[in-house]
């Protein structure tokens, strides 16, 4: 299950295996969700299917027991167990096995499974259950980390492509204009010229770029425009 990073093929995965691994009745996968800290039911095989899309809070019920104590917990007799919760009163189950879902530290959720009366579980296969939801554990905190990171490199390709379609649309309105645009660096290099400006000087674009503003002004004047550009700040970031 190690090698499964797609989060939604991995969860059906973890819980037939448990299934399989303890020959049980049903299994169930609860996700802890720490906004609400409370656990959902995710996904479920066999007599657990039924309950997927329920909850239960901190403490309540077998699973809820697991995620407040963070430790294993088996119930012989589940129907007749006084910590059984409410919402499950008409399931008929013998016995059941939480193993929490821990990884770095922290719990993702709890694995429940569910046997018929008269088969409880014995220490051997707790402990097997056990290993098995570390490895479940890894699977699924790696399986998250990669589901992040593909979150994260969508979201920078469309901010990627938001600025390239920004750039594009302010070029495409600066060449445009039939005035002359320049932008420059506070030493004066030009960093870009518009084809309006281009023409004047019956010049290419790359022509133009890198320049100092100052080569086509007379050495007499060239005091003045630089006062008049040292005009230019973040408060008036342009001239006309």
């Amino acid at each position: 299950i190690a090698s499964e990073l797609d989060l939604q093929k991995l969860l059906p995965v973890i819980v037939e295996r448990a299934n399989r691994l303890l020959a049980a009745m049903g299994t169930g996968l609860y996700l802890y969700d720490a906004e609400k800290d409370n656990l959902f039911y995710q996904v479920g095989t066999g007599l657990s299917e039924q309950f997927v899309g329920s909850s239960l809070g901190r403490g309540e019920g077998l699973s809820g027991r697991v995620l407040e104590t963070e430790l294993p917990l088996a119930v012989e007799d589940y129907h007749h167990w006084p910590g059984r919760s409410l919402q499950f009163e008409a399931q008929v189950v013998g016995s059941v096995l939480g193993v929490p879902v821990r990884w770095q530290g922290r719990v993702l959720g709890v694995v429940e499974v569910q046997r018929e009366a008269g088969r409880p579980f014995t220490s051997d296969e707790r402990r097997l259950m056990d290993l098995f939801a570390s490895q479940a554990a890894s699977a699924l905190g790696n399986a998250r980390l990669y589901q992040a990171a593909q979150r994260e490199l969508q979201e920078r390709r469309l901010a990627e492509s938001a600025l390239r379609a920004s750039e594009a649309r302010y070029r495409a309105t600066v060449q445009d204009q039939t005035e002359q645009i320049y932008r420059i660096k506070p030493d004066l290099t030009i960093t870009f010229a518009n084809d309006a400006a281009c023409r004047f000087h019956g010049v290419l674009p790359q022509q133009v770029v890198g320049r100092s503003v100052l080569e086509d002004i007379l050495p007499e004047d060239q005091a003045g425009v630089r006062q008049i550009l040292g005009m230019i700040s973040p408060e008036q970031p342009v001239l006309v």
